[in-house]
């Protein structure tokens, strides 16, 4: 049936709830090759990523996107120093948003599945900060590191785990569970409040990419200086082959603090060639504290 084409469509049902359909897929020069067409015909365009139908003179893509349930926080750890206990309970998760209050340090993780393979894209909103912030990939299976009190000795820089775009992005650190080490090219992308992170992964090449965007809303993406995800040119290379995303604050005094939120997945400025990192709300959060 494969090299068939059905030309009663009335007949063709497939009656199935539990599977999808595959579309003929093929490029724009193969379909342009195609003759003796009829109108409503359908093809998956590799070169465009859409799907194309014919009206009778000319082929039409469909550019609606499926609507997602909006990436969320999902779960905290964090330390907290005297005068303050865990009791007032310092870092919180409201509303979508991470904040490490003063006197606390910790990460938080987002709610999504890990991530193993394909080229992926999210962005962090940097709320505000005194500028001892992290923005982290890192492999949390098999990895109980983060999970393990007190959390200041264990977040993503102290920890050394993970790849962290640290310091209101200026500095990015690689940590291999002994070692921690600031790589090259050095960001120097100045993240300030109200303004975003960008982080693309291409998880079959173990690679990443840090930008950033002046506002939620800013449709153009400034990336470390000599790299850019869409035409794979640069990045840091890691040695990990699952990815997940998180948030830190590296810093427990009274006058340092970290709060982060997350961007409406309709306003991503997405690199070519990868898929925004969406999750689905939790039911569920877990705080986790240590004392000092």
């Amino acid at each position: 049936m494969a090299n068939t084409k059905i030309t009663n469509p009335e007949l063709f049902n497939l009656g199935d709830s539990t599977s999808a359909t595959q579309l003929p897929v093929m490029t724009t020069t193969q379909r342009i090759a195609m003759t003796g067409l009829s109108v409503g015909e359908m093809i998956f365009n590799s070169d465009t990523d859409k799907v194309e139908y014919f009206d009778g003179t000319k082929w039409y893509g469909i550019t609606y996107e499926l609507p997602t349930v909006q990436l969320t926080f999902n779960e905290m750890w964090y330390s907290v120093d005297s005068p303050y206990t865990c009791a007032y309970n310092r870092g919180t998760i409201t509303n979508a948003i991470a904040d490490f209050n003063t006197y606390t340090e910790g990460q938080a993780d987002y709610n999504t599945s890990p991530r193993t393979s394909g080229k992926w894209y999210i962005e962090i909103l940097q709320r505000q900060s005194t500028g001892h912030n992290g923005y982290t990939v890192f492999q949390k299976s098999g990895n109980t590191t983060y999970n393990t009190a007190p959390y200041v000795a264990t977040n993503p820089v102290d920890g050394n785990y993970g790849l962290t775009l640290y310091a209101n992005g200026n500095i990015c650190y690689y940590g291999n569970g002994s070692t921690l080490t600031a790589l090259s090219p050095t960001p120097n992308l100045g993240i300030s409040n109200n303004q975003v992170a960008c982080i693309a992964v291409d998880v079959d090449n173990q690679k990443v990419w840090f930008g950033k965007k002046t506002s939620a809303t800013a449709t153009s993406v400034t990336w470390v200086s000599g790299t850019n995800p869409a035409t794979n040119t640069g990045g840091y290379s890691v040695g990990f082959t699952e990815f997940d995303p998180m948030v830190s604050h590296v810093s427990e005094t009274s006058s340092r603090q970290s709060e982060f939120g997350l961007v409406d997945v309709a306003n991503f400025t997405t690199p070519s060639g990868f898929s925004n990192w969406k999750g689905n709300i939790s039911s569920s959060l877990t705080v986790n504290c240590s004392q000092h």
